[in-house]
């Protein structure tokens, strides 16, 4: 019985000796069939293969498996599920800047599961993990611009001063709260309601990034707690604008805590970092720079300057897994000060204890995780800085070379001047700009807009050969009426892969352009009608698309 009992395990899971070795077979399947959906084999040659939510859940419908899965049927299996999915390191998906296509990256990812390390501890956990990712942390700071001491003697968690996070949304989150507990120490064990005055923060409208409005709602502040500060030029915070909130705060308001962007999740639009945290400094506010986007430019000597002032800012939250090529999940938030962390310790005393250096005693809201962090580290290993920066600024270039391209389009208005990789446009036709100025309905204006741009979006995304976002956004810099309030459906695109080049760009715009060539004579008929009617019939508007994390406001 003890025989068949340890041969019916070893068939379903992995053996721990040299027997390991015999699965090379198994595991090679699952290798090859990855590269068979990043070469476009498994997708048809297509960014992806369309198919409705309705009909995903009746190609996966069916009861929990009783029975082993067969070799043939396991091989169906993996080709439906790469068929159906969305390659975003191809070279014409242009919606997110989350390529994940590091070689080193994808190998560390691979190793990492086969190692299983715990970063919750060192000692029985991840002894080697924890060096390497506090090795990574120090790596980061130094970057930013931070104090770093060097690493044999980065011996105490208060020394460490920064975390492995799933995302930028818990990242922005942990800064959020390391800010609130720093400033209000009474609140770890009173609670929000010990302190006197309302904690409030202040950030721009319209640039904003979803999750600091719901930090707010969920760490007990409130949503009501955020003083909103109107944008600057080309969609970035003013500093004068930030300044007035602050001193404009009512009497029973506290601000603590200014937002500033470094690539914002709209426009990638950057902020004046060095300005804001001299404002900062000034109010005795904690700054965060959510440089989740902008960050990859601290990898680049050519681009670096960009973010001048970010070493001022007392939590920066960077996201690999956007702008640096790194596999999901990857994102970090580092702290000026290491000892910010130390109010998240369940054991006060041992923060600072010697050689105590359990990552997930100072981690609030995760307990277990994986060695997610040798990913991003064995590409800075494996590729080093240098080259890092250069594929960054060759998807600068690219960037530039889309953004002229769709300057040209006779078709589009781009909403932003490009700052960084993310390029918001809507379809309207050009020549029709001073016709609808006649239209005194602003808002009907902004229907007729987002309905065809919508459309076009749509097409689009369905017919899977390109893939570029959809979301809501103010026109701020007054491109199509005088009334910056007014938002539209825009389509946004995104040069995060340096793999892309010229002629996949090119391809794209063709693709733009036979989609918005489909709609043109009707949507100019619209126009038309539009213009007749002074603006007072209501159009539709489409809302087939605009679910991406740009707008989850």
């Amino acid at each position: 019985m003890r025989k068949i009992d340890s041969q019916f395990v070893s068939q379903y899971l992995l053996d721990p000796s040299e027997k390991a070795l015999l699965e090379e077979d198994f595991f090679h399947k699952f290798i090859r069939k990855g590269l068979d959906f990043y070469s476009g084999k498994l997708r048809k040659n297509k960014v992806f293969n369309y198919m409705s939510p309705k009909e995903l859940r009746f190609l996966l419908d069916e009861h929990i498996p009783q029975n082993s899965i067969s070799d043939n049927d396991l091989d169906k299996l993996l080709d439906m599920i790469g068929e159906y999915s969305i390659l975003q390191a191809d070279k014409k998906y242009l919606a997110f800047p989350d390529g994940g296509n590091s070689k080193y990256a994808i190998g560390g990812a691979i190793y990492s599961q086969f190692l299983n390390q715990n970063q919750i501890a060192f000692d029985r956990s991840a002894p080697i993990g924890t060096i390497i990712e506090i090795q990574l942390i120090n790596w980061l700071r130094e970057l930013i611009g931070y104090q770093t001491i060097p690493l044999p003697e980065i011996n105490s968690l208060s020394k460490v001063g920064g975390m492995w996070t799933t995302g930028g949304n818990l990242s922005n989150y942990v800064a959020l709260l390391t800010a609130l507990n720093n400033r209000f120490p009474s609140i770890k064990e009173r609670g929000i309601h010990s302190v006197e005055q309302k904690p409030v923060i202040v950030m721009t409208r319209g640039i904003e990034h979803y999750s600091y409005k719901s930090a707010c709602s969920w760490l007990g502040l409130g949503s009501n707690s955020i003083i909103w500060a109107e944008p600057g030029k080309n969609y970035t915070s003013s500093v004068l604008n930030i300044k007035n909130a602050i001193e404009n705060s009512a009497k029973d308001q506290i601000p603590f805590f200014v937002v500033a962007v470094a690539g914002n999740c709209r426009t990638s639009g950057l902020d004046d970092l060095e300005a804001i945290s001299r404002m900062c400094q000034r109010y005795n506010v904690w700054l965060h720079v959510d440089a989740c986007h902008g960050g990859s430019f601290l990898f680049s000597e050519k681009y670096k300057h960009l973010l001048k002032g970010i070493e001022n800012a007392d939590s920066v939250s960077l996201d690999p897994h956007k702008s640096l090529f790194i596999p999901y999940s990857s994102s970090y938030v580092l702290f000026k000060n290491p000892n910010s962390t130390n109010v998240f310790s369940r054991y006060p005393d041992k923060v600072n204890a010697k050689e105590y250096l359990d990552l997930g005693l100072a981690t609030p809201f995760m307990g277990s995780r994986g060695f997610e962090s040798l990913k991003l580290w064995l590409t800075i290993k494996g590729i080093g800085l240098r080259a890092i920066g250069k594929l960054i600024e060759r998807r600068q270039y690219l960037a530039n070379y889309w953004y002229q391209i769709l300057m040209k389009n006779e078709n589009v208005i781009v909403f932003n001047d490009l700052d960084f990789y993310r390029i918001s446009f809507v379809v309207f036709p050009k020549r029709r700009l001073d016709d609808i100025k006649r239209v005194k309905d602003k808002n009907a204006i902004s229907s007729l807009v987002s309905k065809y741009t919508s459309m076009v979006s749509d097409r689009l995304y369905k017919a899977g050969n390109v893939c570029m976002d959809e979301f809501k956004l103010n026109d701020f810099n007054r491109k199509i009426t005088n009334d910056e309030k007014i938002t539209y459906t825009v389509i946004g695109t995104t040069i995060g892969n340096p793999s892309t080049d010229k002629e996949s760009l090119w391809q794209s715009n063709e693709l733009l352009a036979i989609a918005i060539e489909e709609t043109i004579n009707k949507y100019n008929n619209e126009i038309d009608s539009l213009i007749n009617l002074g603006g007072a019939k209501e159009t539709e508007v489409c809302t087939s698309g605009g679910n991406s994390p740009a707008c989850w406001s």
